[in-house]
């Protein structure tokens, strides 16, 4: 835990769909485009922190970029790195 400058902003397991980011818990907002491989800016996924704590949170897409690839903005709830 001490090598993690942030447990309770960084991610340990998500859901798949949080990757793309595309959301299982509302497809009507997406349609079927998941298919094709469209990306959803905001999709909301289900995340758990370092720290042990569960959240339902949106995820950050840029540039048609896999979400793990980077982290996001500050104003969202989570990070991807352990600095």
């Amino acid at each position: 835990m001490s090598s993690v400058k942030h447990p309770s902003r960084t991610l340990l397991v998500v859901e798949f769909p949080a990757r793309i980011p595309y959301s299982w818990h509302d497809p009507s907002s997406h349609g079927v485009a998941f298919v094709n491989g469209t990306m959803y800016n905001d999709s909301k996924n289900i995340v758990s922190f370092v720290d042990g704590h569960v959240s339902y949170i949106k995820m950050y897409v840029r540039d048609g970029l896999m979400t793990f690839l980077y982290n996001p903005p500050v104003s969202y709830d989570y990070q991807w790195s352990p600095d």
